[in-house]
């Protein structure tokens, strides 16, 4: 969880191998040499950094507590990030403005997928996240985000919850269908 110093914001920064099935036996004290560079509501090249520990803080001067924070941007990093609930809640603002570029619309929600299905990340927090893209109008970002969406379908198409699956996914959809964007 990001801290608060004043007007400035103190992220944590950590390392760790991932897999997709969430099973890293024996790869958990790997260390990589990791380019980070953090972007920010109002500067899009905040920090910059070689992570080669396991874990380090960063401080970003003038990031204020609603301030968005986006780690590896335009993905020029081979690596998923893993956001707080707090962190993917002041993202939500700049992907229904689509301040964030097609290509970190697409990453982020790849990446929150890929941690979440992997039982790293949140289920909640994907879902909450994925609600921010009611306004996409990029063909890649929504072919991607249905694949995710149709997997979530399929684990619930027989539970009590696929109803109310099925209407969230729905409501995402709808102004895009209205719009005229899948024309």
């Amino acid at each position: 969880m990001p801290q608060l110093e004043g007007g400035n914001r103190v992220l944590t920064l950590s390392q760790r191998k991932f897999c997709g099935d969430g099973n890293i036996t024996g790869f958990e004290s790997m260390l990589w040499k990791v380019p980070i560079v953090i972007a920010t509501k109002g500067n899009p090249q905040a920090a910059s950094l070689v992570l080669t520990e396991q874990s380090t803080t960063v401080t970003l001067e003038g990031v204020g507590e609603g301030d968005w924070v986006l780690v590896n941007p335009e993905r020029v990093g081979f690596y998923r990030v893993s956001y707080s609930s707090e962190l993917f809640q002041s993202l939500t603002p700049a992907l229904t403005s689509h301040t964030l570029s097609p290509r970190d619309r697409l990453g982020l929600q790849n990446d929150a997928f890929a941690m979440a299905r992997s039982g790293v990340g949140s289920t909640v927090d994907v879902l909450a996240l994925f609600a921010s893209y009611s306004t996409e109008t990029r063909y890649t970002v929504w072919e991607s985000l249905a694949g995710n969406l149709a997997t979530i379908s399929r684990l619930l198409s027989h539970t009590q919850y696929y109803p109310s699956f099925k209407a969230y996914a729905q409501k995402i959809f709808e102004k895009a269908v209205a719009s005229g964007t899948f024309v």
